[in-house]
């Protein structure tokens, strides 16, 4: 053992001596020490927009432009103005409001344009993205826009202590009238017991206990006196809305519906669509709950926080670090042939076995060491920055709502990004013990991890949101799993049918295999090399 231990150190230590790569690690560590600082001067609005400068920025552009396109930009510039002349051009009113605020002024205008026959519906809504048949639907839609866009600017515009008891009451006006569409729902049901009728209860039922659970946050953001700007009311406006929306969007649709649907393509039988339709609700509700759970216990999960800083950063950090071991990884092995040191290293007293070996270990080591480094760095700056506010706690959803360290989930997903960088590095030493040659034994790994991994991603989501019923299997194939960042596994899967059966194990399974794979592969070519002459 303690021979091969030299031999693990003995490579490092010909890794160090390269200035080559001294300097591109010390590179990589200092953006690493760049990072948080970039996030904070970000997030602290040095780079955030205002109602100003979007209102300039909109009434440049409908200067320079004429016809539907003015109107277009003009009524954006408008949107924004509004929030000028009411001295509310930042803040929480402007934060929580501008976007909904502007998308419905924009669609009112549209409608108006309609309406008073300037334009066409085909003119606007091309422009204007609204969907009209003709000019009567217009004055309607319109009449219904202009109402909603007055309502909304009340809301903007009351006080910040009147703002949370008012949305409570609108909430209970909801409730109201949600528990009348369930008994009528309910009573439809009784009369006619058919599976439509049994479909609109349920869905009735989804949306009481939504608008209840929003209700009881409300009560408890009023209780704890928190207003609009509170990370718990950011929290249900955004994250909590979002889930509750795909909550409601993945319920089923009917059978009737549902062939109509997707009958120009391959679909998957309805019972098996059903089935996908209520695992993604639970997926979207266990989502739900965590907000839920957030805003009760009081753990701040919507703002910037060491952990979430540094897991994101490190995600990226780690993938970058990944092309800096591919390269380190083929000079190990592909080098000693270029350089013709390989004779001499293999009539040493060592098997062959540990000596490759010891190459593989040495690369590992000196990943694990880049990487603890950069987690070091950057969860010291993040918590000088941010504090350590939910270091400690943080939300695990399973089957119920657990406090586990939050650190430990940053670990977990450190952890997780590392597989692909290894397999990377193992597929890197099969191609350098294989090839024998640097330039190749670096470029081909690379060509293979950008281009030819990218393309069967695509082929792969492509085939299962195309044809879902054929090939809806290969979400349990390595396809989604050849990169385990989370930005790859859930962004990039989460509109295709079963994207909730995604199961992060598997993952790491199937890459395990594949590093075993690879790293037996190459011991076996290394056995094999001859020395010649």
């Amino acid at each position: 053992m303690k021979a091969f231990m030299n031999l693990v150190l003995n490579e490092i230590i010909k890794i160090w001596k390269q200035t080559g790569y001294r300097v591109v690690i010390f590179i990589m560590l200092g953006l690493t020490l760049l990072s948080p600082i970039l996030g904070l001067v970000f997030s602290s609005g040095f780079l955030s927009f205002n109602a100003e400068d979007e209102y300039e920025s909109y009434k440049e552009l409908a200067d320079d432009s004429d016809g539907i396109e003015y109107e277009y930009f003009n009524a954006y510039a408008e949107a924004y103005k509004f929030f000028i002349d009411n001295e509310i051009g930042e803040g929480w009113q402007f934060e929580n409001f501008s976007y909904q605020y502007s998308e419905l002024l924009v669609a009112e205008r549209g409608y108006e344009l309609v309406a008073n026959g300037r334009y066409s519906a085909d003119d606007v809504a091309g422009w204007f993205g609204i969907s009209l048949n003709d000019k009567n639907e217009a004055k309607t839609l319109y009449i219904e826009t202009n109402q909603k866009r007055r309502a909304l600017e009340k809301q903007i515009l009351m006080s910040e202590s009147q703002f949370i008891p008012a949305a409570i009451e609108s909430k209970a006006k909801e409730i109201s009238m949600l528990n009348a569409v369930l008994e009528t729902a309910e009573r439809n049901y009784k009369a006619s017991s058919t599976d439509e009728n049994e479909r609109a209860v349920v869905l009735a039922r989804l949306n009481l206990d939504v608008a209840e659970t929003e209700l009881e946050c409300l009560e408890t953001i009023d209780e704890r006196g928190s207003g609009p700007d509170s990370w718990e009311y950011k929290l249900m406006k955004e994250n909590m809305s979002q889930h509750a929306y795909d909550m409601k969007s993945s319920f089923p649709l009917s059978e009737d519906e549902y062939d109509e649907m997707y009958s120009w393509t391959v679909s998957l039988p309805y019972d098996d669509y059903v089935k996908d339709c209520e695992g993604n609700v639970d997926f979207f509700r266990k989502e739900f709950n965590k907000c839920v759970y957030a805003i009760e216990n009081d753990i701040d999960i919507y703002s910037a926080n060491v952990n979430s800083e540094t897991a994101a950063i490190m995600e990226s950090v780690i993938s970058d670090f990944g092309i800096v071991m591919m390269v380190i990884v083929a000079s190990m092995i592909a080098g000693e042939y270029t350089k013709g040191t390989i004779r001499l290293l293999l009539i040493r007293p060592r098997s062959r076995t540990q000596i490759i070996a010891s190459k593989l270990v040495a690369a590992a080591v000196i990943l694990l060491a880049l990487t603890v480094s950069s987690l070091l760095l950057v969860s010291i700056e993040n918590l000088l920055i941010y504090g350590a506010g939910s270091f400690f706690d943080v939300i695990n959803i399973g089957d119920a709502p657990v406090k586990i360290p939050a650190f430990l989930i940053t670990l977990g997903s450190v952890a997780v990004a590392m597989l692909t960088v290894f397999a990377d590095m193992a597929l890197t030493a099969l191609i350098a013990s294989l090839t024998r040659k640097t330039g190749t034994a670096i470029t081909l790994p690379i060509v293979i991890k950008f281009a030819l991994s990218s393309v069967i991603l695509g082929i792969g989501i492509a085939l299962m949101q195309l044809l879902p019923g054929s090939f809806g299997w290969l979400i349990y194939s390595p396809i989604p799993y050849i990169s385990m960042t989370s930005s790859t596994l859930y962004d990039g899967f989460a509109g295709l049918t079963g994207f909730w059966k995604l199961n992060i194990w598997l993952g790491v399974a199937y890459h395990a295999v594949f590093i075993a794979l690879m790293v037996w592969l190459t011991i076996i070519r290394f056995k094999k090399t001859q020395i010649k002459g």
